[in-house]
C-alpha cells in the first residue's frame, strides 16, 4: 500500500519541480505529506487499535485525489520539460522601462 502511494505522490511532487524549475515546492510537499502520514496518532485513543489501511493518508482511502491528479496531469501533457526558451524567461528579471 504504501509503496504504490508514495509512487503516485511521487509523480505528483516530481511534476512540481518540473513546473517550478525548483526542488522548493517539492521539498515543501514532501515535508506535508511526512507530517501528515502520522498526524493520526494525534487524534487515536490509548490502546486502542490504529487501522492504517483505511484511516491515514497511506491507506486506500487516500489514493483517490492523488491518483485524479496523476491521472489529469498526463492526460494534458503537464509531465515534460519546459523548452530552454522558456526556462530562461522565467529566470531574467523583469527589465525596467527605457527613458531614452
Amino acid at each position: 500500500m504504501m509503496t504504490s502511494m508514495c509512487i503516485l505522490v511521487g509523480a505528483v511532487f516530481g511534476w512540481l519541480s518540473l513546473r517550478s524549475d525548483s526542488v522548493w515546492p517539492a521539498a515543501l510537499a514532501h515535508g506535508t505529506f511526512n507530517a501528515a502520514a502520522g498526524f493520526f496518532l494525534v487524534f487515536a485513543a490509548v490502546g486502542a487499535p490504529a487501522n492504517t489501511v483505511n484511516a491515514t493518508i497511506l491507506g486506500w482511502s487516500a489514493w483517490i485525489a492523488p491518483l485524479a491528479v496523476v491521472i489529469v496531469l498526463v492526460a494534458l501533457g503537464q509531465f515534460r520539460r519546459l523548452s530552454t526558451v522558456e526556462s530562461r524567461r522565467r529566470q531574467l528579471p523583469p527589465q525596467p522601462p527605457f527613458d531614452g
